[in-house]
């Protein structure tokens, strides 16, 4: 069930992705300022793509259950690498985060993904795990992990999600805004499969008149690739803005 109040809260640590990357604490301006404030954060940047992530975590929603927030940044203008990442995703590659026969992502999207990875991407996801659950209040229960991103990063935090099941970490909630297809229907599938049914809120939210959400193009009887579930339509003249302050 759609959830207004908590999506506006994943798309705020989504922007903050834009607005961090100065920052070695949770202090970003007005975006940060009006999100729960996340503790021990890591900042993940990858030189060769130019992407960048983070990782932190707050003491939960009232529950005594903490949340462990991830966000990826989408593209940035400045940056012909983030568009590279964009553009050659046209071409389609094998992937072993996906084990389904002919499942295939993005190459740009995948290469994006794995430059994080090189930096560090997964132990620190591991790292903050552990140290948000030496303080839950009831340690039977697992920290509640979120996973964010916009444009590009709607893609890589796909990828992430499928990553992380492989991994042993479930997911609470998966919300992409303005996600562009990552891979092909094999991958849809598979995304549905560990993510959107194990997954407490997923969510790919898109605007009718965001282009970037029909990239790469679809071409009916050649799919080489297919939107993963679940769609929430804005049709609101409203769009993301990446503002700080």
């Amino acid at each position: 069930v759609w959830d207004h109040v908590f999506s506006l809260q994943q798309l705020g640590y989504a922007q903050a992705a834009y607005c961090i990357e100065a920052f070695n604490s949770w202090d970003c301006g007005a975006v940060c300022d009006a999100l729960p404030p996340l503790n021990d954060l890591k900042i993940i940047k990858a030189n060769q793509t130019k992407g960048l992530a983070f990782v932190g975590w707050y003491p939960g929603d009232g529950d005594g259950v903490p949340v462990i927030m991830v966000s990826f940044r989408g593209t940035l203008s400045r940056y012909f690498q983030n568009w590279w990442s964009d553009l050659s995703s046209i071409r389609p590659q094998a992937t072993t985060y996906c084990p389904l026969p002919g499942c295939k992502v993005g190459g740009g999207f995948l290469t994006a993904y794995n430059s994080l990875l090189a930096q560090g991407l997964l132990e620190q996801i591991k790292a903050v795990n552990r140290t948000a659950m030496s303080f839950a209040s009831n340690q039977s229960v697992a920290p509640h992990v979120r996973i964010v991103g916009h444009s590009l990063g709607g893609a890589l935090a796909s990828l992430c999600a499928i990553h992380l099941y492989q991994n042993g970490v479930r997911l609470d909630s998966a919300v992409t805004f303005g996600s562009p297809r990552t891979g092909n229907p094999q991958f849809a599938e598979w995304y549905s499969r560990v993510v959107f049914n194990f997954t407490r809120y997923v969510f790919r939210v898109t605007h009718y008149r965001d282009p970037i959400i029909h990239m790469p193009p679809y071409v009916p009887y050649l799919t080489l690739f297919q939107h993963v579930p679940r769609e929430a339509v804005l049709s609101l003249n409203i769009a993301f803005q990446a503002r700080c302050l």
